[in-house]
């Protein structure tokens, strides 16, 4: 009897609802015009539900839940991981503090050419909350391309 009480509360309370109805999505990103190589993106609807998937050499496939979501992408050249990752931020302002004392030295001739920088996207695409990138998404297939402007230097 206790069995069949809580299999009915949980029909209840679970509803009939089924799974969330999605679509597929696909396309490229760029960077300042060029193709991020490497990296991932995230899908957020309003009721919270998340979906991701890979960038692989500027190219996405996303399936996601229907209607408008949030999107952030994160991702660039493929490098090392970064050391002392807990602490973001201090990692981030010694990056900017090494890159403006090479900017400096070139400046000054000390140095001839600067070293290559690694494409990265800009941690403000990365954030749900800030990214400013949204999407329709429709049942089926469809595609959306998405040329991420540079922006000012953010320390990343």
């Amino acid at each position: 009897m206790k069995a069949c009480f809580c299999v009915l509360i949980l029909v209840f309370v679970g509803g009939c609802s089924g799974p969330t109805p999605t679509g597929e999505v696909s396309g490229t990103i760029t960077y300042d015009g060029k193709p991020v190589p490497w990296g991932g993106m995230n899908a957020m609807n309003e009721k919270g539900e998340i979906a991701s998937c890979e960038i692989k050499d500027g190219a996405y496939h996303l399936t996601a839940p229907i209607g408008h979501v949030t999107i952030s992408i994160m991702g660039g050249d493929k490098t090392e991981p970064i050391k002392g990752g807990q602490n973001m931020e201090r990692y981030f302002a010694e990056k900017k503090k090494e890159r403006e004392k090479l900017k400096k030295a070139f400046a000054e001739g000390k140095i001839k050419e600067l070293p290559h920088e690694p494409m990265r996207v800009p941690r403000k695409y990365g954030d749900l909350s800030r990214s400013g990138l949204g999407l329709d998404i429709k049942t089926g297939q469809q595609t959306h391309n998405f040329d991420l402007p540079s922006l000012p230097e953010e320390g990343n």
